[in-house]
């Protein structure tokens, strides 16, 4: 995996990364953020001062901006469905904001994880008894 891919996994949970997360990959992760928005525009990554934590220098912070992900994220999900399942990833109409067209929200639905919690608290339940 190259510095690029481990920059935009870390960012590709939707949440603000401070620049000094990205260090751990070396100080050239702000010469490839530099490279990725050339390749995909400047918006692809978003920047902003670090209101994280009070640096004194400007430390930036980063994050994708999702929606720029377009089609393509649906097209991913669709392969993530192809492979694990149509239940894998759930989906349905988005009803945190109020959209003009048919947008979805999507969620995680982790089988694995669910018989998990429920096996451990069926073993609590027993020792309780």
């Amino acid at each position: 995996m190259t510095m690029r891919d481990d920059i935009l996994q870390l960012l590709d949970d939707d949440k603000w990364h401070c620049a000094t997360e990205l260090i751990e990959f070396g100080w050239s992760a702000r010469n490839r953020i530099s490279e990725i928005r050339a390749d995909h525009g400047e918006k692809y990554i978003l920047s902003a001062k670090c209101t994280m934590h009070s640096h004194r220098g400007g430390v930036s912070m980063y994050k994708l901006k999702l929606i720029e992900f377009g089609w393509s994220a649906r097209n991913r999900i669709s392969e993530i469905r192809a492979d694990h399942g149509e239940k894998y990833i759930l989906s349905a109409k988005c009803t945190m904001h109020s959209h003009k067209g048919g947008v979805s929200m999507y969620k995680l639905n982790d089988e694995k994880k669910k018989q998990q919690l429920l096996n451990r608290l069926d073993q609590q339940i027993q020792l309780q008894l």
